[in-house]
């Protein structure tokens, strides 16, 4: 919009009579979208500066080139004018804020505050005495983490309600010597807390303090001629020391921290943010934003920080580390203090291990950004990966590839085949597109007919409902696979996609090379080792192998547990139709309690403990449900 048509119309009436109070403005496109969301200490002067964009910098003049309209909100203060602010962009998803597309929440490990406590693993969190720890990136370590826990400190993992008048056997995890038995009295709720916090210690990363208490425990016991005791703290004492040369302390005080590096291109922004708990580096996450105005280096920071953290339904840490000074810093910090019940303090660190940190998140910032970007389109404003653009090249596409359809099927000895689609779209997994297919064919099930079914089911639904199709779609499958995908492309009318294959075979020196087919070539494609093009593809690939298999583990693991429950005694084929029948699946089933279902009509009351106890003895411990005196 030029200065001209920024002084009339909507635009400049919206702008004659402005309340000099703080609240929020909402500026709009020509069609009426949500372009920008601001925040103002002062409305009437922060509005105004946008008839000037002259005066401005490069940042104000490329925005108000597409404000067609303004509205605002007028709040009681700065402080709900920041939330809002962020709720709002969170909401429209303006393309000219920083906004989070990815909405994971990376999970946590929960101690409930109940008399004999469990573990949980949530991803979001409440308001309650429970104790949180985390985040846990990559996800699965929370898993390996807890494995461990129960291992070492035998707590209880069954769901069961404690303490209970119920006196009953243990369940098998006791007799594998794997809980303290609680729900029979084998240990005081004194002696429990007492093990709980040595888990908190655990957790927070003092693993030398709690060595010497376990050591001291230890002797004390062998000095009272419990050997059997002090064996067992020996034990619990060596597996520790075990994890805890796996761990490298990055800071000498103790001190939950966030670290953001960013790393800024001319049209890109790359963030890494670095999750120090108890000294320890947990893990990172990463993140990629278009640049399509001229953000400053501040702007950037404080934008991802309102975004990141504003919003955020997991615990915050004590101190979060920024490389730039940000203008809502103070304010930001106020209200996450509130949020939290504690202080969350915000800075820019100068100096010692602290500088250090902020030095290593944006190095990895920089790495980060160099390795997905090469160029961005002229006008579109979307970051394009190295791999997608050397791949479009190479099989000489017209249009730059933004859409990839991925898929993969799994198998095992001819039964609980399962079909998967991912989608790459716009350098990101969009994990809202991947789909699921059971196989529906009562034929011999076999790859390459399970890829025309999942083909053909996928490719119909797409042309009937018109939903957007890919650039590229990659099987993961050699040329029999590839031939039978573009013969159900063909027969659908879709010739114009690209059809590739990525297949294992026979390298040099015997090593296993990934080959890519693509359809109507006679040769592989020629991709050498390393090559963008090809770890690009990998990439996705592997994606889809991972959510293919994670798939097919589930539906075996379901149906395996449905097998199991018919060695329950007194579990027969009618009577489990008659309890999925009432508690609507298995999921369900395995989630009620003990008076749930002894209520059951399907149920005699024996036959509901057995029931219950084969449901509660813990995922690693399902192998026997015989109840043993």
């Amino acid at each position: 919009m030029t200065r001209d048509h920024a002084e009339t119309g909507a635009f400049r009436d919206k702008l004659t009579d402005l309340p000099s109070e703080p609240g929020v403005y909402i500026m709009s496109d020509a069609a009426g979208e949500v372009i920008y969301v601001g925040k103002a200490k002062n409305l009437r002067h922060r509005l105004r500066s946008y008839l000037h964009p002259e005066r401005s910098g490069t940042k104000v003049k490329a925005l108000v080139q597409n404000v067609h309209d303004v509205d605002y909100i007028v709040t009681a203060n700065e402080l709900e004018a920041l939330i809002l602010e962020s709720n709002l962009v969170k909401e429209k998803k303006p393309r000219y804020n920083i906004e989070l597309k990815d909405d994971k929440h990376y999970p946590y490990l929960k101690i409930t505050s109940e008399p004999f406590p469990r573990l949980q693993i949530v991803r979001r969190f409440k308001r309650d005495d429970a104790r949180y720890f985390g985040p846990f990136v990559p996800t699965h370590a929370i898993r390996t983490t807890l494995k461990l826990i129960y291992k070492i400190f035998k707590v209880r993992s069954c769901k069961r309600e404690l303490p209970t008048d119920r006196k009953d056997v243990p369940c098998l995890n006791h007799q594998m010597k794997r809980c303290l038995a609680p729900c029979i009295g084998k240990v005081t709720p004194e002696d429990y807390l007492a093990i709980i916090d040595q888990i908190v210690m655990f957790l927070e990363g003092r693993s030398n303090d709690l060595v010497k208490d376990l050591t001291d425990r230890m002797e004390t016991a062998a000095q009272k001629l419990e050997y059997e005791r002090a064996a067992v703290l020996r034990d619990q004492i060596a597996a520790i020391e075990k994890v805890q040369v796996k761990q490298k302390i990055t800071l000498p005080e103790y001190c939950d921290k966030d670290v953001i590096g960013i790393s800024l291109s001319e049209r890109a922004v790359a963030i890494q943010v670095f999750f120090l708990r108890g000294g320890l580096i947990k893990g990172h996450e990463e993140f990629m934003f278009n640049r399509l105005i001229e953000l400053s280096k501040d702007e950037v920071a404080s934008g991802f920080v309102k975004q990141y953290y504003l919003t955020r339904l997991t615990p915050i840490p004590e101190e979060i580390l920024v490389p730039y000074e940000i203008a809502d810093g103070e304010l930001i910090s106020e209200l996450l203090t509130k949020k939290q019940g504690r202080k969350v303090s915000i800075a820019v660190p100068q100096r010692g291990s602290r500088r250090n940190l902020m030095t290593m998140a944006k190095r990895n910032a920089e790495q980060y950004l160099n390795s997905q970007l090469e160029d961005v389109a002229t006008g579109s404003g979307r970051a394009v990966p190295v791999g997608a653009l050397d791949l479009g090249r190479r099989l000489g596409l017209d249009k730059r590839i933004e859409r990839v359809d991925v898929f993969d099927n799994s198998i095992l000895f001819g039964s609980w085949g399962v079909g998967t689609m991912i989608v790459w779209q716009e350098n990101r997994f969009e994990k809202s597109e991947y789909r699921r297919y059971t196989i529906k064919s009562e034929t011999v099930i076999d790859d390459v007919g399970m890829m025309s079914e999942v083909l053909s089911r996928r490719y119909s639904r797409a042309k009937s409902e018109g939903t957007q199709l890919p650039e590229v779609v990659l099987i993961d499958g050699g040329k029999a696979q590839l031939n039978i995908a573009a013969k159900v492309l063909s027969e659908l009318g879709l010739e114009q996609l690209k059809v590739l294959g990525i297949a294992k075979a026979r390298g040099r020196e015997g090593i296993p090379d990934d080959i890519i087919y693509v359809h109507s070539e006679s040769d592989p494609l020629d991709l050498e080792p390393g090559s963008e093009a090809l770890l690009f593809l990998k990439k996705i690939r592997d994606e889809a192998h991972r959510f293919a298999i994670a798939f097919h583990r589930g539906k075996r693991r379901k149906e395996t547990l449905r097998s199991d429950l018919l060695k329950v005694p007194g579990i027969g084929e009618k009577r489990l139709k008659d309890l999925l029948r009432e508690f609507g699946s298995l999921k369900s089933l395995r989630a009620a309690s003990l008076p749930d279902l002894e209520s059951s009509k399907a149920l005699d009351k024996s036959t509901a403990g057995m029931l219950f106890d084969f449901l509660h003895v813990g995922p690693d411990n399902q192998i026997d449900i015989r109840r043993m005196d």
